[in-house]
């Protein structure tokens, strides 16, 4: 895989991109970034770029980093983008014969860069059954680290209690009203971490 060098000063102006003999060639940067990248004025610093092919993220785009700043960026040929804000120093990056991307800090750590797992929700129960008096009840949300929540009522007579909003696991309280109408029965339901939980009441 093409690796491309573009050697900079954490410097508040932007700079000429580098070239990089490579086979008795010397190859343009795939792209330079100056300055700007956090807040107005933020160096440009050490920028390394990698074309991906079979790594976790889009084939075809290019990784590369901010010395200074930290961040790691992802560019698709048009578009920039932010994939990661570290604290790290960046001084470079490295490919494994499987294609995977590691970054290396200036004080000698390195770190591969994974894709995040996509976030996955589960309820428990995902229905409940009431009485004319009404009552109250408990709904459990399953989800990974990080991956964050909300649980809405939509029925008047039901009413969250606690767990409105959450992250991971955590669970939603709910109490359901008195029940004096005509119909002999009545549906509502609750949305839950994306999950729809039902709720059946009778007189």
């Amino acid at each position: 895989m093409p690796r491309l060098r573009i050697a900079a000063v954490c410097a508040a102006g932007p700079r000429e991109p580098a070239l990089r003999r490579e086979r008795g060639r010397l190859l343009e940067p795939a792209l330079h970034r100056g300055a700007g990248g956090r807040g107005e004025g933020a160096p440009a610093g050490l920028l390394d770029a990698h074309r991906l092919s079979r790594h976790s993220h889009e084939a075809g785009t290019y990784v590369y980093g901010d010395l200074c700043s930290g961040e790691i960026f992802g560019w698709d040929g048009s578009t920039q983008s932010v994939l990661l804000d570290t604290a790290m120093n960046i001084s470079s990056f490295g490919e494994d014969e499987a294609g995977e991307i590691y970054v290396v800090g200036l004080g000698g750590t390195v770190h591969k860069i994974v894709a995040s797992a996509p976030c996955t929700y589960s309820i428990n129960p995902t229905s409940a059954f009431f009485g004319p008096a009404g009552g109250t009840g408990s709904v459990s949300v399953t989800a990974g680290t990080g991956c964050a929540w909300t649980a809405t009522s939509n029925a008047l007579w039901i009413t969250i209690t606690g767990g409105s909003s959450g992250s991971g696991v955590g669970t939603v309280n709910y109490s359901v009203a008195a029940y004096t109408g005509k119909p002999r029965k009545r549906n509502g339901t609750m949305t839950i971490a994306g999950q729809t939980f039902r709720v059946r009441q009778t007189r």
